[in-house]
């Protein structure tokens, strides 16, 4: 008994080690990949300069991210990425928890290596996204919601009511936990003994309290971001958009990768009766995929925005295919991702020197940009600098040195699209501008100032760069 328990106690051991050694490969890789900031992670960064309760397309834990990792990296790209890779870390000690709560210590550990090996998860690794924290505190409020249905203690029931309040308050997919926390009771027929306890009504009180500063940022700023996420859910040219769809799906087939598809598939065929764990499972993995598969329907769902759905999603895959007998394609899988993850470190180290392709190439540029926005802003002295794009803007505040953090973002219609036109925006063209634009041209500039207009960079990717002066 006790040699058992001291394997069983070195496997745990060498899962910790194999985590922590991979997230510091990760984390000091940030340091050297070269790889710039992509425009959505620059305006988080933004965001971060300026601390709040809300902004116009997110909640705000992102941005206090950022904040704890550039104070001490400072304003760089690993400084801003860093604790992408420690916070996946986590979401896999998480669900190691979760697993072996659920079912064993070995389908714990085969399912958090699982996860924190997944391709995907190597690549949001890179960046700096809302689905990081997300991640972890989803699976962690996954953790805490059985144990309170399982044992009834407050506890977890406080827990789940904090971790609840902070998932709304980084992204707002995470009200679709409450729905498929309700359908799981629901068909456990425990409705009654939920309903009728005080503790669940605590835990819901706990999640308001903690959203609260949001909502009440909402109610000041003209709910942006409730109106916002409305948009995404209905942009679409069409009332069904089936292409749309399929490009999710695809995805979906793609981020699962073929061994655990094959698995996934084998289980589906083969599994006859689920267990209360397994349904579990099934429906916090299938509300969420229902959801976003019903947005891209009606509007343009990016693949990431599943990304919670895959944490039960792997625990039962890994979970039968022990009960099936195919521990080795998890194995295979294993070795697969593995693989794939090292070619995801080494490929942008290596990419020059053997004249590989660059996979990264569409955010690149906007240093160079910058740069030119620098020197102008420095040679004509005290002008106004405008952006007519929300990813310009913030992609141009990051890469001027010194950041030039005034910047205005040109609203002619006064349309509220992003968080700049909230905070920063302006109709007006200043005799003396620096006008930055993947739109715009002379003629068009013309229309709003009877001053000079002359196009004096125009990059790869078609930004123009303008000075708009009455000087000849």
């Amino acid at each position: 008994m006790r040699l058992s328990n001291l394997k069983l106690q070195d496997s745990s051991l060498q899962f910790i080690i194999f985590c922590l050694i991979l997230t510091t490969a990760k984390a000091i890789w940030l340091f050297f990949n070269g790889i710039p900031l992509y425009a959505d992670e620059a305006q988080y960064w933004l965001w971060s300069k300026s601390l709040d309760f809300g902004y116009y397309s997110k909640p705000p834990v992102i941005a206090f991210l950022i904040k704890t990792s550039t104070s001490i990296f400072g304003d760089t790209e690993a400084g801003a990425r860093f604790l992408s890779p420690i916070f996946h870390c986590a979401t896999a000690f998480s669900i190691f928890s979760l697993a072996k709560n659920l079912y064993s210590a070995q389908t714990a550990r085969i399912a958090a290596l699982t996860y924190v090996t997944l391709p995907a998860i190597f690549f949001s690794s890179m960046l700096i996204s809302t689905d990081v924290p997300l991640m972890l505190i989803w699976t962690l409020a996954l953790d805490q919601f059985y144990k309170a249905l399982q044992h009834n203690h407050i506890k977890n029931w406080l827990m789940l009511g904090l971790l609840f309040g902070l998932g709304m308050l980084t992204k707002y997919h995470f009200a679709i936990f409450g729905i498929a926390g309700l359908i799981f009771i629901y068909q456990t027929k425990k409705t009654s003994d939920v309903l009728s306890s005080y503790k669940p009504y605590i835990a819901g009180l706990i999640a308001l309290s903690v959203f609260s500063p949001n909502i009440l940022w909402n109610i000041n700023n003209h709910f942006a971001s409730f109106s916002h996420t409305a948009d995404l859910a209905s942009s679409g040219d069409s009332i069904i958009n089936i292409k749309s769809c399929l490009q999710f799906l695809g995805a979906q087939l793609l981020i699962l990768g073929p061994f655990l598809c094959v698995a996934l598939i084998s289980i589906l065929r083969n599994h006859s009766k689920l267990s209360q764990q397994d349904l579990f499972l099934i429906i916090f993995s299938i509300t969420f995929f229902i959801f976003i598969t019903l947005i891209s329907l009606a509007s343009k769902a990016y693949a990431n925005w599943a990304a919670p759905a895959y944490v039960p999603l792997i625990i039962f895959i890994c979970a039968q295919s022990a009960v099936l007998g195919m521990k080795k394609i998890l194995s295979y899988n294993f070795v697969f991702q593995i693989i794939l993850g090292a070619i995801f470190l080494l490929y942008p180290l290596f990419m020059n020197t053997l004249g590989l392709p660059d996979p990264y190439n569409r955010m690149r540029g906007m240093d160079e940009v910058a740069n030119i926005v620098s020197n102008l802003h420095t040679d004509l002295g005290d002008v106004t600098v405008i952006a007519d794009d929300r990813k310009i803007y913030a992609s141009i505040v990051f890469y001027t040195n010194p950041h030039i953090y005034d910047l205005k973002k040109w609203n002619p219609t006064h349309r509220l699209k992003d968080h700049f036109d909230l905070t920063a925006s302006t109709d007006v063209v200043q005799p003396t501008s620096i006008f930055i634009s993947a739109y715009a041209t002379e003629e068009y500039l013309r229309e709003f100032t009877d001053q000079k207009v002359e196009l004096r960079f125009e990059s790869k990717d078609r930004t123009k760069i303008f000075v708009i002066s009455n000087k000849e």
